[in-house]
């Protein structure tokens, strides 16, 4: 089978003219040729793009670098304020615990001298 499909390109070369598929292998190669252009020029505008993209990133970086810095800076000088407070309010935790044991202890004393009978009223000024 393949023998016969070379012995018909074979008859089918002699029978053709070399200008016609001189013309349609320039064809071809010409259709080839501005496909790979339109390639070409798509790769060229993603380059663009990509490089474009990579400039935009680095720029980001640098700002996010930047601002890290200066987020530290921040940190850094209100750190020991930062302890400060949380000492604060580990001094306000006490003082609301001895606070409420004032209550506590307020509140027993009324309900004992609630207990109590009366004073009697002594008469010192005889």
């Amino acid at each position: 089978m393949q023998d016969k499909h070379i012995e018909l390109a074979t008859e089918l070369r002699r029978a053709l003219p070399d200008a016609f598929i001189q013309a349609e292998f320039d064809a071809v190669v010409a259709a080839f040729n501005e496909r790979i252009e339109e390639l070409e020029a798509k790769d060229k505008k993603w380059q663009t793009s990509v490089e474009s993209l990579e400039r935009q990133l680095e720029e980001d970086m640098q700002i996010i670098k930047y601002q890290k810095q200066q987020l530290d800076a921040v940190f850094s000088t209100l750190r020991p304020h930062i302890i400060d407070l949380c000492g604060v309010v580990e001094v306000l935790k006490d003082y609301r615990a001895f606070d409420d044991t004032r209550k506590e202890v307020k509140q027993a004393i009324v309900e004992l001298t609630s207990c109590l009978p009366p004073k009697e009223q002594s008469d010192d000024n005889d």
